[in-house]
């Protein structure tokens, strides 16, 4: 990984965004990690790893009988309707 204040980032935004296919970036704010700038590619790796994740735990859930299809589609409709 990369690691570069905001500022640099800015000034240089077109070099690390060069770099970002090879690594990711980490913003600094006052020295402290703010942000991370990865490639689109990467992201959608992550993306479809938390799903897959996400979908393996659920099967298990409905495998041992603890929450069935209808209530966890409920149960997150009503988490989305609960956000602000």
């Amino acid at each position: 990984m990369d690691y570069a204040s905001i500022s640099a980032f800015r000034n240089r935004m077109g070099d690390y965004l060069a770099r970002i296919h090879k690594t990711a970036v980490v913003l600094e704010n006052r020295g402290k990690p703010t942000a991370v700038v990865l490639s689109y590619e990467e992201y959608e790796r992550l993306q479809e790893a938390e799903d897959a994740w996400w979908g393996e735990r659920a099967r298990m859930a409905l495998g041992s009988g603890v929450v069935g299809q209808e209530e966890t589609l409920q149960h997150i409709q009503n988490k989305l309707n609960a956000s602000p």
